[in-house]
């Protein structure tokens, strides 16, 4: 399935999207989310909670007090384009649905090395070392 990229038009508070880029762990700085793996999934759902053209920043499911969050910034790839590549538009239930299968793994405390969340397209997080390239 090929991504809806979020562009100019589409930026709103609140607004569901999903990380286009590569399993990243650097954004997550808790000691205990590192411990159990947890990275910024490909498809990771999040919501927009600034607008900014060249920061839009996005608060990610299960990483509301992490870098990720607070500090990570999507840009236009040119002053030409007006699409973001590596945010996707999600719908409500899908958000949703992403939302609850990464809360649900997250409460059964097992490691999440190697999880593939089932909205991926088989990437495990062990498949990448290079962080967030795409961005």
């Amino acid at each position: 399935m090929t991504p809806s990229y979020v562009k100019v038009t589409d930026l709103r508070v609140g607004l569901p999207v999903e990380h286009l880029g590569k399993p990243d762990p650097i954004p997550v700085l808790d000691d205990n989310l590192r411990a159990i793996g947890m990275v910024l999934y490909p498809g990771h759902p999040g919501r927009v909670w600034s607008t900014l053209t060249q920061h839009v920043q996005v608060t990610w499911a299960g990483l509301e007090d992490e870098p990720a969050t607070y500090a990570l910034g999507f840009s236009l790839p040119d002053d030409d384009e007006t699409y973001y590549p590596s945010l996707g538009l999600l719908t409500e239930d899908e958000f949703t649905r992403r939302e609850r299968a990464l809360q649900d793994r997250l409460a059964s405390r097992t490691n999440l090395s190697g999880w593939v969340p089932p909205w991926s397209r088989g990437d495990s997080p062990r498949d990448h070392r290079t962080p967030g390239a795409s961005r």
